[in-house]
Parts: structure tokens; C-alpha cells; sequence
């Protein structure tokens, strides 16, 4: 049997060492398996890490979408507030200038008042003399 090799090894000289070179290794490489110690925890704590990180990241661009979302509606908001400020104080504008003017045409219509007081007084002063003629005229036509 040993002749047998022999002869194979000559006649196939270079695919023999090819296939010695494949069982070395294939050997090699089970033997670093078997015996590998490495310790992968780290590896797996930050990879742990690393989806932590994606999921707080994602939160956070969440969170920012609604701080805009919201930043959006207050400026909405504030846009309406204004305007109705803005009419507020135009309707109190026009209000000052309703007081002012009913103030005027009050002291207008005092004014007038007064005046007619004068008049209804001056009219009765008329009218008293008037009877007082009329009775001094009847009287002398009496007698």
C-alpha cells in the first residue's frame, strides 16, 4: 500500500499538495473554533447599544416633528390673535370717536336745552304781561 502512495504521489504530485494544503487548513481552522475564546459580549453590548441608539434617534426625530408641528399651529395662532387684536383695536377706536362725538351732541343738546329754558321763561314773562295788559284793558273798558 505504501508503493501504492508512492506512485499516486508522482503521478499526481501537484493536486497531493493541493489537497494536504486543503486538510491542513480545514484542520487548522476547526482546531481555532474549538479553541476560540474569544469573548463576543462586548460585541453584543454594543451592537445592543447601537439599536438604542436608532431608537432614541428615531424618538427624537419624532419629537422634533411634533415640536414643529406645534411650532406651526402657535404661529397660526398668534397670526389669528393679532388680527383680532388688530379689529380690537380698531372697535375701540371707532368707540372713543362715538363717546366723543355723543358728548358732543349731549353738550350741543344742554346747550339747546338751556336755551329753550330761556325762551319757555322769556315766553312766560310775555305771557304774564300779556294777561296783565289784557286785564288792565278789560278793566278800563269796564269803567
Amino acid at each position: 500500500m505504501y508503493e501504492r502512495i508512492k506512485i499516486i504521489m508522482a503521478k499526481y504530485r501537484s493536486y497531493c499538495y493541493v489537497l494536504i494544503g486543503v486538510v491542513v487548513l480545514t484542520c487548522a481552522w476547526c482546531v481555532a473554533n474549538w479553541r476560540s475564546n474569544v469573548d463576543t459580549t462586548g460585541i453584543r453590548n454594543a451592537e445592543k447599544q447601537l439599536e438604542r441608539a436608532g431608537e432614541y434617534n428615531q424618538q427624537s426625530i419624532e419629537y422634533n416633528q411634533r415640536a414643529r408641528d406645534a411650532i406651526t399651529n402657535s404661529e397660526a395662532v398668534n397670526e389669528q390673535i393679532e388680527y383680532a387684536v388688530a379689529r380690537s383695536i380698531e372697535a375701540n377706536q371707532r368707540t372713543e370717536e362715538g363717546i366723543a362725538t355723543s358728548q358732543e351732541l349731549a353738550a350741543r343738546a344742554r346747550e339747546d336745552a338751556n336755551r329753550a329754558k330761556t325762551i319757555i321763561s322769556e315766553s312766560r314773562s310775555i305771557l304774564e304781561r300779556a294777561e296783565e295788559r289784557t286785564r288792565q284793558n278789560e278793566g278800563q273798558t269796564a269803567e
